[in-house]
């Protein structure tokens, strides 16, 4: 049996049933949890205490706290 590769593949076909932030199965924040960490970041919250408290990286902080809140 030949699997689909390349613009075959089902993810090129259709990259709309892709799962992607939040909706991810594997997400380890939700859209609150972002917005609440946003919050504590202008509070004074270091990236560092924040990436312990969420237990995820530093780099993931920083990729949330980069992009505009809306």
């Amino acid at each position: 049996m030949i699997h689909p590769a390349g613009d075959r593949h089902w993810t090129r076909r259709t990259p709309e049933r892709i799962k992607r932030g939040t909706d991810s199965h594997a997400a380890k924040l939700s859209a609150a949890a972002i917005d609440r960490m946003r919050q504590e970041f202008e509070g004074g919250a270091s990236q560092t205490w924040l990436a312990r408290k969420y237990g995820v990286s530093r780099y993931t902080i920083w990729r949330h706290l980069r992009k505009s809140g809306s």
